[in-house]
C-alpha cells in the first residue's frame, strides 16, 4: 500500500474510533441521565422524620387505609392496601391489581410487593422501624390536614402536582355546580353528621370524616349547635 493509501486508511480508521467513541459517550450520558431521573427524589418531612421519597414513586404501598383513595386520584399505581379497602363500597372497581395485605401490619407480606414507597399511620409504631428497611415509609397522623390540603401534600410528596389541580378544578366544577341547588334545597335549616355505635354518639365536624368537609365547607352548610 502505498503512502497515500496508508493515510487515508488511518483517517478513515481515526474517524470511526472517533465517531464509536461519541456512541458510547452518548449511551452513557443517556444512561446517566435516565438512573439519574429514576434515582430522583423529594424530600418530606413526615412524623417519623424526613424521608427521601421517590419522586413518581411505581409501586406504592398504603397501610394507611383512609388515604388509598388520595393515590388512586393522582395516578400512582398502589401494589398493596389493607382488608379494609377491599370492604369499602366506595372503592369497588377500584382495587384492580392491588394485593390484600390483611389487616395492614404484615411487614412479611408488604416486602413480596417490593415497594419503592410505604404510607402508614403513626400507630403502626414497631412496624414502622421494620418497613423502612424494605422502603422510604411515610407515617402520618389522621388529622393533620382537611381533604384538599391533603391531596395536595400527598402530590408534592410525589410529583404529581398537575395531577391533583386538574382533579381539584374539576372538584370545583361539581361544587358549583351542586353548591345553590342543596342549599336552596335545605334552606335555613342547620345539618348534622352523626354516627352511633350503639352505645355512643359520634357527632362529626368540617374537617374530617363523613363528608365534613364537603358538607360544611364546600357546599357551605351550617351545623347544629351542640349543647351540653
Amino acid at each position: 500500500m502505498n503512502i497515500k493509501g496508508k493515510t487515508l486508511a488511518s483517517a478513515c480508521f481515526i474517524l470511526f474510533l472517533i465517531a464509536a467513541l461519541t456512541a458510547c459517550g452518548n449511551q452513557a450520558e443517556s444512561k446517566d441521565s435516565s438512573q439519574s431521573k429514576s434515582e430522583e427524589t423529594i424530600t418530606y418531612k413526615a412524623e417519623n422524620g424526613t424521608v427521601k421519597v421517590p419522586k413518581h414513586p411505581k409501586r406504592v404501598v398504603v397501610m394507611a387505609d383512609d388515604y388509598f383513595g388520595y393515590f388512586k386520584t393522582l395516578g400512582l399505581k398502589v401494589v398493596g392496601a389493607p382488608d379494609r379497602v377491599f370492604k369499602n363500597p366506595y372503592f369497588k372497581g377500584k382495587t384492580d391489581g392491588v394485593t390484600n395485605i390483611g389487616e395492614g401490619n404484615s411487614a412479611e407480606k408488604v416486602i413480596q410487593l417490593k415497594p419503592d414507597l410505604i404510607v402508614v399511620w403513626t400507630t403502626q409504631g414497631a412496624d414502622i422501624e421494620k418497613l423502612e428497611k424494605i422502603a422510604p415509609t411515610v407515617a402520618l397522623k389522621y388529622d393533620s390536614l382537611n381533604n384538599t390540603e391533603r391531596l395536595k401534600d400527598f402530590a408534592k410528596m410525589t410529583g404529581t402536582e398537575d395531577q391533583a389541580e386538574k382533579w381539584l378544578a374539576e372538584w370545583d366544577k361539581k361544587v358549583a355546580a351542586a353548591k345553590s341547588k342543596v342549599q336552596k334545597a335545605v334552606g335555613d335549616k342547620t345539618v348534622s353528621i352523626m354516627q352511633t355505635n350503639g352505645k355512643e354518639i359520634f357527632v362529626f365536624g368540617d374537617q374530617f370524616g363523613r363528608g365534613g368537609s364537603i358538607v360544611y365547607q364546600d357546599l357551605g352548610l351550617k351545623a347544629t349547635k351542640l349543647t351540653k
